[in-house]
């Protein structure tokens, strides 16, 4: 298994490319959108000072799928990603100037970051994965290296001190 990465890795351009700057004021449109024309409200926008949420469904079974955060200017923040659309929110997306520039994944749905994507002006660099201690053995950490996007590496694993909540906590501040 190569890290979920490539799963992940594609979701998260995708859902970057979807989501952009909104081409017209958020302020000015309506506080939800009909996608399906079901009468239920499929993308609901919350306003907290200054930034807004849109909350998104985006398989219409009525659990939120998707949150962005925005800032006023319409620039993204940070997002929250139900990836396999299974009820929970796994992956968080970070970014700069509206360029991702990291991505954390909780595939165990611990609370803790088990999958980190580093990226750089918007590209990712690497890829870390913690491996949890079992009976058979020590705690891990994989990394894969990428360029252009692209894995360029088969994925290093070492034995590691660090633990499942040490290892979230440097995925959620950065390294």
């Amino acid at each position: 298994m190569i890290l979920e990465r490539m799963f992940i890795g594609a979701s998260t351009v995708f859902v970057s490319l979807m989501l952009g700057s909104c081409s017209k004021s958020i302020q000015d449109s309506p506080g939800f959108l009909d996608q399906n024309g079901d009468g239920v409200e499929d993308i609901i926008y919350e306003f907290e000072g200054d930034f807004y949420y849109e909350l998104v469904d985006r398989n219409f079974d009525g659990e939120i799928d998707e949150s962005h955060k925005y800032g006023l200017d319409d620039r993204i923040v940070s997002s929250k990603v139900d990836s396999n659309l299974d009820g929970y929110l796994e992956t968080s997306i970070f970014y700069e100037f509206g360029t991702v520039s990291k991505v954390n994944v909780d595939r165990m749905r611990d609370g803790q970051v088990d999958i980190s994507f580093a990226y750089s002006e918007g590209e990712v660099i690497f890829a870390d994965k913690y491996y949890h201690q079992t009976d058979e053995g020590a705690a891990r950490i994989g990394r894969i290296d990428f360029e252009f996007g692209y894995p360029v590496s088969n994925e290093i694993i070492m034995e590691t001190e660090v633990s499942s909540a040490e290892f979230s906590t440097a995925a959620s501040v950065g390294r």
